[in-house]
């Protein structure tokens, strides 16, 4: 949700400049419309589009308190540690996600991949920027912690590698049925199959147990997903 003691009019002025501006980082013109049409839709949900949420963050528009990438981050903490190595993968244009993690980081960096990224100057030296497709290809620094916060189609490829590399996993699904072509006819099947994907990479190997979390008290009704290892007797 937007701090109340930001005008309507800071928020459209300040993200109407930076759409001007990027663009031609943004080939999706329907998202593009979409984004433009609802500048103040984090009045009412915490849950926006996604280049939106980003701008939130970005400006400081948003409320710590309610803020979805900050609570994601609590998860992270809770269930694993920000002080390793973490590979965000579908980080999004702006990846704001991997920016609070390296900027919470003692240690370790977050490479985060995505080849529709806009320009970014953090000036973070834990912080790498990949703007490139993550693939199963994709090397990997051992004992990486892979995330993704609704990445949609990349999140297929994010548990095949957790699988077949063994890596600590925590993805946030959504709800939009991305693989259509292929077969998920709709988004219950989509997340049906992920999950099942995750069930599969702690089954086959040493990363424990499949768990869940919400994050539906800001507004977020989509699970997410997470290994935890088990402890050595």
């Amino acid at each position: 949700m937007l701090k109340e003691n930001i005008s309507d009019e800071k928020v459209k002025e300040t993200l109407r400049d930076y759409l001007i501006k990027n663009k031609k980082f943004t080939p999706d013109k329907e998202e593009l419309k979409r984004v433009e049409d609802r500048l103040l839709w984090g009045r009412n949900s915490s849950l926006t589009i996604p280049l939106l949420r980003q701008l939130y963050d970005l400006y400081g528009f948003e409320d710590e308190k309610t803020s979805i990438y900050l609570n994601f981050i609590k998860l992270i903490e809770e269930h694993f540690s920000l002080d390793r190595n973490i590979i965000e993968v579908a980080g999004g244009p702006i990846p704001r996600l991997s920016f609070q993690i390296a900027s919470r980081q003692t240690k370790g960096k977050v490479t985060v991949y995505d080849p529709l990224m806009h320009p970014t100057d953090y000036n973070l030296d834990n912080l790498v920027i990949k703007k490139e497709l993550f693939t199963e290809k994709t090397k990997v620094p051992k004992d990486s912690l892979l995330i993704g916060f609704m990445p949609c189609e990349a999140t297929e490829v994010l548990l095949r590698v957790a699988h077949r590399r063994e890596l600590d996993f925590i993805v946030a699904l959504c709800g939009c049925s991305p693989n259509n072509s292929e077969g998920y006819y709709d988004d219950e099947v989509w997340m049906n199959n992920m999950e099942y994907l995750a069930y599969s990479a702690v089954r086959d190997t040493n990363l424990g147990e499949l768990k869940h979390a919400t994050l539906d008290d800001y507004d977020d009704p989509y699970p997410i997903l997470y290994n935890k290892r088990l402890m050595k007797k």
